[in-house]
This record gives structure tokens, sequence and C-alpha cells, in this order.
């Protein structure tokens, strides 16, 4: 199953330094991400992973719907909801004070 960004978290990517490389990034760990939770194991962002991507998809997986399953979920298809914009921001406001 191969996830799919809608138009409007594709753009807001874009428009937040995303290239190619972090948005192909972002769409693998959130693939680790639904299967991990789908099989009721905890998921850990790697190290290694870019720092503006990691908050990204950390948010994300912070955000979960009634049953615990990532808000960012619909199907196959990835939203990046108002909140986790906005959380996004503030993390890298606080990473840019450090």
């Amino acid at each position: 199953m191969k996830l799919k960004f809608d138009p409007d978290a594709l753009q807001w990517m874009g428009s937040h330094g995303f290239g190619v490389r972090e948005v192909s990034e972002v769409a693998e760990l959130l693939h680790g991400m639904k299967r991990s939770v789908a099989e009721g194991q905890k998921f850990i962002v790697p190290a290694k992973i870019d720092a503006r991507v990691s908050a990204l998809v950390s948010i994300l997986y912070s955000l979960t719907d009634a049953s615990g399953m990532p808000a960012c979920f619909r199907g196959d298809m990835v939203t990046i909801a108002a909140e986790a914009k906005q959380r996004f921001r503030e993390a890298l406001s606080i990473s840019r004070e450090e």
C-alpha cells in the first residue's frame, strides 16, 4: 500500500522547505508508522532523520483520533491538519531560538 499526500499537504510541505527527498522520507516514515500502529506497536522515528522531517512525523504521530490511529491518515491519503501545521511552526521557532 502506497500512501499519497493530499494536494494541500504537498503544497504546505513545499512552502515550508520540504524538497522531494524530504517528502519521500516523510512518506516512508508515515508508512512505517501506520503499519506499527495497526500492529499495536510503538513507532519511533530513527535518530538519523533530518530534524524537520523528524519534527513533522513526530507531530503527526502525536495527533490521534478516538481509536488511537494518527489523525493524518484518511485511508491511504495523508493530510496535515491545522493543529499539526501550528505545532510544526512552533517547533521551528523554538529550535531557532536555541
